[in-house]
């Protein structure tokens, strides 16, 4: 493979990938470690901007056209409350102060008024008992992202005595002991917390 073969299979790389590492360009690319680095700069001295994400632990494009929520189009708009709307039903009241917190930054942030179409959105909901509850599929979908990230989370749990108890995990780990907690990765089952027993996961 050339190496203009090579540039254009790096630029595909990040045309589909949201962020890119050293190594995937040099697995892929099939080129040393070094080059790769040098293919970077390449690119920065033709006017396609690539930066370091710290947080993400990878190379990303320098774009200016990330999507803002004034930005969207109203079906959009409206496709979004409307889901936002029937996901909520489906989860506990922690899930739907949050579900209700993103619509209240969504509506307001639109060209077109959706204040008028919220209500007729929210008249549809059908009734509460009829409806399963989804909240453990949110809680488990928020602890593998933070797993997966190494971001840190509040989890909210639920105690016997009816009170709500918060606790912070910097380093977050999945454990299995007759059931599946989430504890810190250092200390183990020490400070872990039944998944079951979840209320509420915040990545912060």
């Amino acid at each position: 493979m050339g190496q203009i073969a090579r540039m254009l299979r790096l630029i595909n790389l990040f045309c589909h990938r949201r962020v890119v590492t050293i190594e995937a360009i040099r697995d892929i690319c099939g080129i040393p470690r070094r080059t790769a680095f040098r293919y970077l700069t390449t690119l920065s001295e033709e006017n396609i901007p690539v930066y370091f994400d710290k947080e993400l632990g990878g190379y990303r494009l320098a774009r200016e056209d990330r999507l803002d929520l004034s930005d969207l189009e109203f079906h959009h708009a409206v496709l979004m409350v409307t889901c936002l709307r029937i996901t909520r039903q489906h989860l506990n009241d922690s899930y739907r102060k949050e579900i209700d917190d993103l619509i209240s930054k969504l509506i307001p942030a639109q060209k077109h008024s959706l204040e008028v179409l919220d209500p007729l959105i929210s008249s549809a909901d059908a009734p509460e008992s009829d409806l399963p509850d989804h909240s453990a599929d949110v809680t488990s979908a928020l602890i593998s992202a933070a797993v997966l990230m190494g971001k840190k989370v509040e989890v909210t749990t639920i105690s016997n005595g009816g009170g709500d108890q918060c606790a912070t995990y910097e380093n977050p780990g999945l454990l299995f002991q007759q059931e599946w907690r989430i504890g810190h990765r250092l200390t183990g089952l020490a400070d872990a917390r039944s998944i079951k027993s979840i209320a509420k996961v915040r990545i912060l």
